[in-house]
């Protein structure tokens, strides 16, 4: 079968419903084909000759809105793949590790352990450690056992895609008014909605109040990274960390009002490169 490809024509073979087939990218050469195989294949009108159908690529990767959980499905979400040289890491919520560990005991920056896995499209994969930056954060990054992982370098956009995207970055202080922000979780999948307002808490947290005709977020969605779009880009904003109490306003044409808790995902990093000064948020391959 290999020499069917020293035809210039053909650009694949393969077998279906029992019967052996070529593709061609040009059909008008169909009859130059079918000489081609007389010559070198028996029963040569057994082979069926069709048209070559390009199909695009999707890369299969740890990306945004994975699971992280342990051996009991106890879990949260990945927000986004972090890099240290040849380490790899997930970013989530501390309180969704100290979930999957049965602790709220992380005491040290490093704590080992292998009971977490992060559950995925393409498989799941065991991890060695826990890093969280401060043990007043809810943030921490899992490393990944193995180095050799395919990992997202880039955003998962609404529809899906892998994009490259930027960082929120840490002097810019104000959105856009009434910017539409999109996360996916574990629980919630995709999920839009208006952001309305932006409060400081103090020790990097902030309080958002979000706008969306559905739920915004759940239990299980901790983690979840917060983006919005502009003028074409996807830009990284929030690490969602915990759903407070829903509230109703008036006005906005049944929307529920939803408050939750964040950080800045640059202000993660930030705290992170004080112990680890070469990490890299996993946002655009242009880094």
């Amino acid at each position: 079968m290999i020499t069917i490809f020293r035809n210039k024509n053909i650009c694949e073979f393969g077998y279906a419903n029992e019967n052996l087939f070529v593709s061609l990218k040009d059909l008008s050469k169909r009859d130059e084909v079918s000489d081609y195989l007389q010559t070198f294949i028996q029963n040569p009108q057994n082979i069926e000759i069709r048209q070559f159908e390009k199909m695009e690529v999707e890369d299969l990767s740890v990306q945004s809105g994975e699971k992280v959980a342990n051996a009991n499905q106890t879990f949260g979400t990945v927000g986004l793949s972090l890099i240290d040289g040849a380490e790899q890491y997930c970013a989530t919520c501390r309180h969704v590790v100290e979930a999957c560990l049965g602790t709220s005991n992380i005491v040290s920056p490093r704590h080992d352990s292998n009971l977490i896995i992060i559950d995925t499209q393409i498989g799941r994969f065991e991890t060695n450690q826990i890093f969280t930056p401060s043990l007043s954060i809810d943030f921490s990054a899992v490393r990944l056992l193995r180095t050799d992982i395919q990992i997202s370098s880039s955003l998962r956009n609404r529809l899906g895609n892998s994009v490259n995207g930027e960082l929120f970055h840490r002097d810019r202080i104000v959105l856009p008014a009434d910017t539409v922000i999109y996360k996916w979780g574990v629980t919630t999948n995709l999920t839009t909605g208006i952001l309305r307002e932006v409060t400081e808490r103090g020790d990097y947290s902030y309080g958002i109040t979000v706008d969306s005709t559905s739920c915004f977020a759940e239990k299980g969605d901790s983690g979840s990274l917060i983006c919005y779009s502009d003028e074409g880009s996807e830009i990284a904003v929030f690490i969602l960390t915990e759903r407070m109490v829903d509230k109703k306003k008036p006005g906005y044409s049944g929307e529920r009002r939803q408050q939750f808790n964040v950080y800045r995902l640059a202000d993660m990093m930030f705290l992170c490169k004080s112990n680890l000064p070469g990490l890299k948020a996993c946002i655009s391959t242009d880094d």
